[in-house]
């Protein structure tokens, strides 16, 4: 069982790491400065694509 808890909890940080990594960028772009995304987040465009989908369409 330490092994299936393990796997979880790494998944767990995963997704919130790339959650929270879309929201950086969102918040980037929600500033005006998509070319910061891209130059300091080193963001590609489907991250843009995606956080734009996620937090910036939704009106968050």
């Amino acid at each position: 069982m330490c092994n299936l808890s393990e796997g979880i909890e790494e998944k767990g940080m995963k997704k919130g790491i790339e959650t929270g990594r879309l929201e950086t960028i969102a918040e980037c772009l929600r500033n005006g400065t998509m070319n910061d995304a891209k130059r300091l987040l080193k963001a590609t465009g489907e991250e843009i694509e995606k956080a734009t989908e996620l937090f910036l369409k939704k009106g968050e």
